[in-house]
């Protein structure tokens, strides 16, 4: 009847407020022109309750080396971003860790449109937990680095888009049930310790794949300078990559020795992507002055391409395939094409008459 009606839409509104009582958004801002709640970000997160959000004002300035220890949404500008005023949101570091006594962790974070230099993933004092339920999207990283003091406690469920990223390295340990999709990677090594399992599915790696464990490989375009730089993966299953040396070949069962599996995969033949240099424009000079001038690089297939439709899923392989496609940050021929912005509202251009 009515009257019950009305009980439980009182019901759904007090839960709507407690909740909103529980988390809050905090804004941060280093820009003494454009402040925000905060100055210091590191300050922010202190003062932050577990699961609160953070909006991190982009301003060309470096919001410094940061350690996280309860499970924050940290929400930046943009790493390059495609607006008016291009300020993006940089970080020197971010150490994801545990208090002191192990009573709270970085576990259960994200962290989405920010530049960060380095990124690490810590365990108890008591090596008894790893940081795990991790989410990056949308950012650009130079290194991120998981580090365990030679345990072999696993690091569970991660999420790791839409991402330009130099070097994701694992110092012998244990990486399960992670996902790492449609993102730019220079080098990967990662999961060495101990049996586990994580997907690698529609990313585009420049440099080395090596050194890797247990991982479901899928629908990737390795394009990588030398042919050696593809070597030492164990218990690895390979499916439907392009595998492609500018210098040397590969062998026809690159993909399928030892321990590891393959099917479906291109051994030695160029995907001919849109337009590419090197690796170097691609990733760690690519920024807002390196190149100049076009054409920037481009990781569209072109028609004639052996990567289009040839994905297990019937999309193409590499980064514009899979379920969540990587999101270019200009739809032109651009230096923003490959930085996307976070998935909040933004203010791209102010007209002031």
């Amino acid at each position: 009847n009515m009257k019950t009606i009305n009980y439980i839409y009182l019901i759904l509104i007090g839960l709507l407020a407690s909740n909103q009582v529980i988390a809050k958004v905090i804004t941060v801002s280093n820009n003494p022109n454009s402040p925000g709640q905060y100055s210091s970000l590191q300050t922010a997160i202190d003062a932050a309750l577990a699961k609160d959000t953070l909006y991190v004002a982009g301003s060309g300035l470096d919001y410094g080396n940061i350690t996280i220890t309860k499970p924050l949404i940290i929400i930046g500008a943009g790493a390059i971003p495609n607006k008016n005023l291009p300020l993006e949101t940089y970080i020197s570091s971010i150490n994801y860790g545990y208090t002191s006594n192990n009573a709270s962790s970085g576990s259960g974070s994200r962290l989405t449109g920010c530049a960060i230099a380095n990124i690490t993933f810590g365990t108890s004092s008591t090596y008894s937990n790893a940081i795990s339920n991790i989410v990056l999207s949308r950012n650009k990283i130079t290194n991120i680095y998981w580090n365990n003091g030679g345990q072999t406690i696993p690091y569970n469920n991660y999420l790791i888009e839409n991402n330009v990223i130099t070097n994701i390295f694992g110092n012998s340990i244990r990486f399960n049930n992670g996902i790492i999709k449609n993102n730019i990677i220079n080098s990967v090594v990662l999961g060495v310790h101990g049996a586990g399992y994580w997907l690698f599915s529609n990313n585009v790696v420049l440099a080395s794949f090596s050194s890797n464990r247990s991982a479901t490989v899928t629908n990737n375009i390795f394009y990588v300078a030398y042919a050696a730089s593809i070597a030492d993966n164990l218990y690895c299953t390979f499916t439907n990559n392009i595998l492609y040396a500018i210098e040397g070949t590969f062998d026809d069962n690159a993909f399928n020795t030892g321990t590891n599996s393959g099917t479906g995969n291109i051994i030695n033949v160029d995907p001919n992507f849109g337009h590419y240099d090197s690796f170097e424009t691609a990733i760690w000079s690519y920024s807002q002055s390196t190149p100049e001038v076009a054409p920037y690089v481009d990781f569209n297939l072109l028609d004639s391409s052996p990567g289009k439709k040839y994905g297990t899923d019937g999309t193409d392989v590499g980064l514009h395939g899979g379920s969540t496609p990587f999101v270019e940050g200009s739809p032109a021929d651009s230096r923003y094409r490959y930085f996307p912005l976070p998935q909040i509202p933004q203010v791209l251009d102010v007209t002031i008459n």
